[in-house]
């Protein structure tokens, strides 16, 4: 299963990176017409035609694609955004498994922000955010789970306390994942 693979993946990036005091990253798939790294000088905006949405990568960021996921990664490393939009799967189908397949790489979850319904630039979301530890490395998390033309999953990672320093790069991220004009 590509979601199993992914969240293995995150499990060896987040200990590796918080080990370090880093934050980790998460991925969007089909990014293969993305170059195999690149760090934005200005926002620059990425598009994902089978999910139907596009985002802006912050200033000083950088992307990796790989396979099915795209990660950008701050510009100082601390914190990462894992985006995937998911094939042949509804929306709850794909919390289901989100949550069974987190549960398998991260012990000691804890929820501190429960799941909430809204809408993200017209698209239905559900987010939710905690903690737990991947390899006894403690991290928090937080998770988007977008209805676009494909369920898009974007799962957010860092070393407690460490986000907050670029909450105004996320959060204009977040606001910049729009459907494809």
């Amino acid at each position: 299963m590509k979601l199993l693979g992914v969240l293995l993946f995150l499990s060896t990036a987040c200990t590796a990176r918080v080990a370090c005091g880093d934050a980790v990253a998460l991925t969007l798939p089909h990014a293969g017409s993305l170059a195999a790294k690149t760090q934005a000088a200005a926002p620059k905006v990425f598009k994902h035609e089978d999910a139907g949405i596009q985002f802006e990568l912050p200033a000083g960021w950088t992307a990796q694609p790989a396979g099915d996921v795209l990660t950008i990664t701050a510009s100082d490393s601390s914190v990462s955004v894992v985006l995937w939009a998911l094939d042949n799967v509804s929306a709850d189908d794909a919390r289901k498994t989100l949550d069974t397949e987190l549960n398998k790489v991260m012990k000691n979850q804890r929820v501190t922000k429960p799941a909430t319904k809204g809408i993200l630039n017209g698209m239905p979301v559900v987010t939710e955010s905690g903690t737990g530890e991947v390899d006894g490395t403690t991290i928090e998390w937080s998770v988007d789970l977008i209805t676009a033309k494909k369920p898009v999953i974007c799962l957010y990672f860092a070393a407690p306390g460490i986000a907050d320093k670029h909450a105004d790069e996320i959060a204009a991220f977040r606001n910049s994942i729009k459907k494809l004009t």
